[in-house]
């Protein structure tokens, strides 16, 4: 069964998440419109540019264009995937070197989106944090955190790190 298109959804940021959900999306022919926020709109442009020959070549329906966060305004859905530029210096916790920047960014974006009635899913790190914040910030009903195997993946790091397996007998012995 194939699911009902959504009539729009919003992708607020051109990083490498935002460039692979943005193509997932129009390779899905999900939505009838895909429109693309960044804090530089240059960017905005230019990914679109990029999906809309993507559109061509697919034959799919999704119509990428680029504009502002208040333009998502009356899309079904909106993906936040934003990094504020930080380098990150944490040995220790590392999931959450980017709270601190990434908080004010995702202050702002949920103020301007006051009130939106749509569906948000929030993939911005520390995602369980970013997404509360959204939320009590924009006070919109239906606020989601979508985390990836990332955390997954430094568990199993770090326990393999901490692993201290005894290595087995030599032959030469």
């Amino acid at each position: 069964m194939t699911p009902a298109p959504l009539e729009s959804v919003g992708m607020i940021g051109v990083g490498a998440v935002g460039q692979a959900v943005s193509t997932a999306l129009v390779a899905s022919a999900l939505p009838g419109r895909l429109l693309i926020a960044s804090r530089v709109l240059d960017q905005a442009v230019a990914l679109a540019a990029d999906l809309e020959d993507m559109r061509h070549a697919t034959a799919s329906p999704v119509h990428p264009q680029a504009c502002d966060v208040v333009g998502l305004a009356d899309c079904t859905a909106v993906v936040v995937a934003v990094r504020a530029a930080f380098t990150n210096t944490h040995t220790a916790d590392v999931r959450m070197a980017g709270a601190a920047t990434n908080a004010p960014v995702i202050r702002a974006l949920a103020t301007c989106l006051r009130g939106y009635q749509g569906t948000v899913l929030v993939v911005t790190n520390p995602v369980d944090l970013m997404t509360r914040l959204f939320a009590e910030t924009s006070g919109c009903p239906h606020v989601y955190g979508i985390g990836s195997n990332l955390d997954s993946a430094r568990y199993r790091l770090t326990l393999a790190r901490l692993s201290t397996c005894p290595r087995p007998p030599s032959r030469d012995t």
